[in-house]
């Protein structure tokens, strides 16, 4: 068909087709698909332009949104109920014409006085319906004014986020601001004064006693009394309604107010300089923004002070409440346990210190952090518990934000967080300072004063900073912040000023006696004047104070061993500049007998030992186990000459409640039949010629033994079979274990030759390592051997500065601590060297001990020396005593040219020989040579 017969066909009498319809109407639907297409359009980019704005400003957003749904809610909540309150209206109005319909018919004078009450009850229905209609347009006007409020307040703060204010304009809006705010702080003040009034409902007397017997039996009266009691519940429940929007719409104003005072604060920055001036100045402008700020401040906190008051009772019930939600039961529950943490904490704080310190301590913990917490301990341990409430104390703040939006919570986070601050802080310089001031008598009274003054620092700024922090979250950062910074500045004066004149002559005592030739000494000679110390005193602290903080600073430093070894090198260096030089070697003569019997260098009596005994109840545990049935044990003792290896030994015998023995073992010691010779003597059983017959003889002797065997590197030889005797001995230990433990004193060099060539195999089940002493148990070693003799040494003539007064004896008290720690370091912790040394640093002058410094070896001495010299001292030096024999077979030197070399070094006073004809390196170059040998790779570390 051609398209004009069928466009013709489609007109007709039948009317026009389905596709001729289709056709007309398809313009239409293209330009509502547009329409809908440009509207898409639009809405995308509105989205767009939401994501990119910055975070703050789309959270504005959502809450303007959310806050006037919030209001369009409450304004048709409000609507209907003033319509429902209308049609109680006309119900009781009603209600009340029928009521005086029938008492004007009625016959009965009593039925007429019951429906005249009946009347009196609708009209007070109707008055209350009414009062609850009145009450609900107020609530739409103070959601319409607060619906205006929220757009001026939006408008502004987009103004402000955006920048688009220029000064005049924040000016004008500034000044609106203002207006705005006395009419809302006006308006808040009249809805806190209406919370506290009685209620405006109209109220019902009855005018008839319905209990008196001439009403009884008439239908008239039960229908009044359920009248009455529905009208009761009525008021009630309108009183209720009454409270619930008094408090609605202080806290609508209340949070009107907050908001357009943050906008006033954030205004501020964008006004012209001269109206900021002005504003924040003290003229009269200044004065009317301080009083309106402080009106903010009472009306804010009267506000909150009667809405935690309201909110008090109904606490139970919002904490049953948000234990019945999933969404708050778990941080309410973490708040409660928190809570319970931190009182613990705080009760037992000093258990809770003590156990982390023995943690922090323990020799099984080897972590690297450790190692570098541990230093720094006895800063850091008291501040663990206050540390941990303050962190408990951010995450409980944290937790009842999530809860609660609540001005009270944030001022009681300000107050409760910085006081917990200001405990801390008093801890901290507690430690890190006054209790520095250990020494000298009067010092407990200084420390007293100087942590009065502190505190009494420290407490200003709490109170400044807490004043700044309330205000500011109550005002923000306006006229009252600017005038608490000043007035805390200004505080700082009068703070100042009295803990000058409190210090004035301390200060000024201490730094004369600091510095003898100082401008404050030089400039007392004058004639005394008061204000002359006054103006001495902030310099003179000012000096005292960085010699302080350097001496802080250097206790800090001497936590580790590397810093120790290096202020003692550096303070032997002051010493040898200022030519301080020690006596010959002969004066020793010159001392106390009691000084030289009690320094020498042999194990000593028990009352001069003090308690450093490492592994040594560990050990005792063991043997305690072994005598109730434990499996038998062997020990390895190692340590260097001088360590405290016999006092190790004799500590350990008398802490065991079985039989124990210390026996020397003795040089010669070579074959395993020697051995075994040697100990069947030591154990008092029948000479044996093998370890199989003097396992069952010890085997038929039933009593449990504790053998201690020292010098145990007698056993060892390095030569070729030097090793046998020591094999027959860890052999014997093994066989016999179930009835004797022994315990085996090995000298450290001896030792590690062993490992090496046993090549790290176990000879003995357990190993006790004894290292270098720490320098707190040298120090004490060294004072109680002294204190036991009654005996004090002066220290003064080491003091190298020109010192006086308390400044001479605290130098005097530090410069004993440096001098034994210098002890310490040029004995690298040995004890025995250490006392050696100690007792060559002391003279008698006057029959007065004074201290001076020692003269150490000259290595240069030593490089002077033949290579077999050289071996010789090695050999000594890793058996610790040799013979003769055992040396020229070590060295396969000739054994006269052996004991010609021998005889040398003795000369120059390397070695010495005992009466067993056993070699050893002397005391006094006992440190010295083996530093020399390990740096030759003579002996091995």
């Amino acid at each position: 068909m051609p398209a004009a017969d069928a466009g013709d066909a489609g007109i007709g009498d039948a009317g026009p087709t389905p596709d001729a319809g289709l056709a007309t109407t398809e313009p239409e639907d293209v330009a509502e698909g547009e329409a809908l297409t440009a509207l898409r359009l639009q809405r995308d980019r509105l989205r767009l332009q939401f994501l990119t704005l910055p975070s703050e400003e789309r959270a504005a957003v959502f809450d303007a949104v959310r806050t006037r749904r919030r209001i369009s809610a409450e304004q048709e909540a409000s609507r209907a109920e003033e319509q429902r309150a209308d049609e109680e209206a006309l119900r009781a109005s009603a209600a009340r014409r029928e009521a005086l319909d029938r008492a004007a018919v009625t016959v009965s004078a009593i039925e007429r006085d019951l429906l005249a009450e009946r009347a009196r009850v609708e009209t007070a229905r109707e008055e209350l319906a009414q009062w609850q209609a009145r009450l609900a347009r107020e609530r739409q006007a103070v959601a319409l004014r607060s619906a205006e409020r929220l757009q001026h307040v939006h408008t502004l703060d987009r103004a402000l986020s955006r920048g688009r204010l220029d000064e005049d304009d924040a000016d004008d809006r500034y000044h609106e601001l203002v207006l705005l705010l006395r009419r809302d702080r006006w308006r808040l003040d009249q809805a806190l004064d209406a919370i506290g009034t009685p209620s405006a409902a109209p109220t019902y007397e009855p005018a008839i006693d319905l209990g008196e017997p001439i009403y009884h039996g008439f239908e008239a009266r039960e229908r009044l009394r359920d009248a009455i009691d529905a009208l009761e519940a009525h008021a009630l429940e309108a009183e209720e309604t009454e409270r619930r929007v008094r408090w609605e719409r202080a806290s609508r104003i209340a949070e009107d107010v907050r908001q357009l005072d943050e906008l006033r604060i954030r205004l501020l920055p964008r006004m012209s300089r001269r109206t900021r001036e002005t504003m924040l100045g003290l003229g009269p402008e200044g004065r009317a923004q301080l009083g309106r700020e402080l009106n903010q401040i009472r009306l804010m906190g009267r506000f909150w002070g009667l809405r935690t008051w309201h909110d008090l009772p109904q606490i139970p019930a919002q904490i049953g409440a948000m234990l019945a939600l999933s969404s708050t039961r778990t941080e309410l529950l973490l708040l409660f346990a928190i809570g319970a943490l931190i009182v613990v904490t705080w009760r037992r704080k000093e258990a809770l210190t003590e156990r982390l310190r023995k943690a922090l301590h323990a020799r099984t913990q080897q972590r690297q952090w450790t190692a570098l917490v541990r230093p720094f301990w006895v800063v850091i341990g008291p501040l663990i518990a206050p540390l941990i409430v303050v962190v408990l104390l951010h995450v409980v703040f944290g937790v009842l934000d999530g809860l609660t939006d609540s001005m009270f919570v944030d001022g009681l986070r300000v107050v409760v967080l910085g006081f917990a601050w200001l405990i801390v802080a008093i801890t901290a310089t507690a430690r890190l300072f006054v209790s520095r001031l250990r020494h000298g008598a009067g010092r407990a009274v200084l420390s007293r004063r100087i942590f009065t003054s502190v505190r009494m620092v420290l407490g200003f700024a709490f109170v400044a900073v807490t004043i700044l922090r309330l205000s500011e979250l109550l005002v923000g950062r306006g006229y009252l912040y600017t005038i608490v910074v000043d007035l805390a500045w200004l505080g700082v004066i009068p703070l100042f000023a009295i803990l000058v004149h409190r210090w004035a002559d301390d200060v000024v005592n201490a730094h004369a006696d600091r510095y003898p030739e100082g401008f404050v000494a030089t400039r007392l000679t004058d004639p005394p004047s008061r204000l002359r110390r006054y103006i001495l005193t902030p310099p003179a602290a000012a000096q005292l104070a960085y010699v302080g903080a350097t001496t802080a600073f250097k206790e800090l430093a001497l936590r580790f061993e590397q810093s120790r070894r290096a202020f003692a090198f550096l303070f032997r260096r002051r010493l040898e500049k200022q030519g301080e030089g020690a006596r010959p070697e002969k004066e020793i003569s010159d001392l106390p007998e009691d000084i030289r019997e009690a320094f020498e260098e042999v194990p000593g009596e028990s009352e001069l030992e003090i308690g450093h005994f490492p592994e040594l109840d560990q050990i005792a545990g063991q043997i305690a186990a072994w005598s109730d049935g434990a499996p038998g044990f062997a020990v390895a003792l190692i340590g260097e000459r001088g360590i405290g290896k016999t006092t190790w030994m004799r500590q350990l015998a008398a802490r065991t409640e079985i039989a124990a023995e210390i026996i020397d073992v003795p040089d010669g010691l070579t074959e395993p039949e020697q051995v075994t010779r040697w100990a069947s003597e030591v154990l008092g059983v029948d000479t044996c010629a093998t370890v199989d017959e003097l396992d069952t003889k010890v085997k038929e002797a039933t009593a449990k033994r504790l053998v201690l065997l020292d010098h145990c590197q007698n056993f060892v030889l390095r030569a070729i079979g030097g090793m046998r005797a020591l094999e027959t001995m860890v052999e014997i230990t093994a066989r016999t274990s179930a009835n004797i433990v022994w315990v085996c004193a090995f000298s450290r060099y001896t030792w590690l030759y062993l490992e090496r060539a046993r090549q790290a195999q176990d000879l003995f089940s357990a190993r006790v390592e004894l290292g270098a002493w720490p320098e707190e148990k040298i120090a004490a070693l060294i004072r109680k051997r002294m204190e036991t003799l009654n005996r004090q040494a002066s220290f003064r003539d080491l003091v190298v500065d020109r010192l006086a007064g308390s400044a001479l004896e605290d130098a005097v008290l530090r410069t004993e601590s440096e001098y034994l720690r210098l002890l310490w370091d040029y004995s690298v912790g040995n004890p025995r060297v250490a006392m050696h040394y100690w007792k060559h640093s002391l003279s008698v002058d006057d029959e007065k001990l004074r201290v001076q410094l020692f003269r150490a070896p000259e290595v240069e001495a030593l490089e002077e020396l033949h290579e077999q010299s050289r071996f010789l001292l090695a050999a000594v030096a890793l058996h610790e005593n040799v013979t003769e024999e055992e040396a020229a077979l070590t060295t396969g030197i000739d054994r006269r040219q052996c004991a010609a070399i021998l005889a040398f070094l003795a000369g120059r006073r390397y070695v010495e020989c005992d009466a067993n004809g056993a070699w050893r390196i002397t005391t006094h170059w006992y440190r010295a040579i083996i530093r020399y040998l390990r740096r030759k790779r003579l002996l091995f570390d």
